[in-house]
Formats: structure tokens, C-alpha cells, sequence
């Protein structure tokens, strides 16, 4: 299984599951045929990342590794920007990126060899 291409269906069902993350799924696939088709998906979702200027709170979230439910927290403490737009919700990029950089940045705990905990 080398080189060989994978049938249409199958590169379909497995980034159908590599999508649905939070479902779980019966199928078993062999890793030489996730693995290509992971990194290439994440190499895709990264890109969109990069050039996307406009996010829901699920993409905002995504895009600054952390949860909905921060974006929501610093939204109603007026930390964070948003922009409603017709019934939609909205973050700039920059708005992002700026709260971020406004964030005090904290120690990280360490064990006594130095390790990050």
C-alpha cells in the first residue's frame, strides 16, 4: 500500500471522521492512510487561518486555541471586539491578535528540573 492512490470513498470517510472530531466512529482505517490525508487537512484549515480576516466565536476560538466560552468571557467583560452582522456575530482578525497582546503575560509554573508543568 506504498504509493498507492486511495478510492474516492475512502479519502471521503476518513476526512468525513478527521471533521467530526467529537463523534466517535466504527470505521478503522490504517495509518498510511490517515496520516497524508491529516496533515493535509491541518495544512488546509492553517491556511484559511492565515488568510481569513473575519471569524465566528467557533473559528475565533480555533484560531486562538481557546474555548467559545473565553471569547464569550472576554466579550461580556469588554476585553474583546465583536460586530454583529444581521443576526451573526462576528471577530476581526486584528481584534484577535490585539487582545492577545493586551493579555499580562504569567509565569509558567515549572517542576524543580525546570520542566513547564
Amino acid at each position: 500500500m506504498k504509493n498507492e492512490k486511495l478510492d474516492w470513498e475512502t479519502r471521503r470517510e476518513i476526512v468525513a471522521c478527521l471533521k467530526n472530531k467529537n463523534k466517535p466512529t466504527e470505521k478503522v482505517f490504517d495509518q498510511r492512510q490517515v496520516i497524508p490525508l491529516l496533515i493535509q487537512e491541518m495544512t488546509i484549515l492553517m491556511a484559511e487561518n492565515l488568510t481569513r480576516m473575519i471569524f465566528n466565536k467557533e473559528k475565533a476560538a480555533d484560531f486562538t486555541t481557546l474555548s467559545p466560552e473565553t471569547i464569550d468571557k472576554a466579550v461580556d467583560r469588554g476585553d474583546l471586539k465583536c460586530h454583529k452582522v444581521g443576526s451573526r456575530v462576528v471577530f476581526f482578525r486584528d481584534d484577535l491578535i490585539n487582545w492577545i497582546k493586551k493579555c499580562p503575560p504569567r509565569p509558567i509554573a515549572r517542576t524543580k528540573k525546570g520542566v513547564p508543568l
